[in-house]
């Protein structure tokens, strides 16, 4: 599990190590906005992802909104293997909501039409149960 939190003994927030989760977080992010734009998007635990909106007082489209807004300094963790698929990549961010409420995100990219397709998956979305760092925040 990378939390970028700095290789030991380095503390800044410029590290190498930091860079490159950075720069990894970026273009998995860039690759869920594709695909969730070119249509390939799926909310997993669907009935709990739309109870989980109500409990937030959301619908789908503010949900789709807010992961489209998401950039690397909503980081949280990740990558780490999927629980159910270890070949399959999560990441996880965190959104603060305009009521202070802080959303957890868990997002995963999956291949599908044969691996010629990257399919954008929620895996979670939801208010969050402690309170969330955030590691690339400032770092540059």
């Amino acid at each position: 599990m990378i939390l970028c939190r700095a290789v030991e003994g380095d503390q800044s927030p410029t590290s190498s190590a930091t860079r490159k989760i950075r720069n990894q977080c970026a273009d998995f992010l860039t690759r869920f906005k594709v695909a969730t734009n070119l249509g390939h998007f799926s909310a997993l635990k669907r009935s709990e992802f739309i109870q989980n909106l109500f409990d937030l007082s959301l619908c789908p489209n503010d949900a789709l909104k807010i992961i489209e807004e998401l950039t690397v300094d909503d980081y949280c963790a990740g990558p780490e293997p999927d629980h159910y698929d270890q070949s399959i990549e999560v990441w996880t961010f965190g959104y603060r909501l305009k009521k202070n409420t802080e959303v957890y995100i868990k997002l995963r990219m999956r291949l599908i039409a044969r691996g010629k397709i990257e399919q954008a998956e929620l895996w979670s979305f939801h208010r969050s149960k402690h309170s969330m760092t955030y590691p690339l925040r400032g770092a540059r």
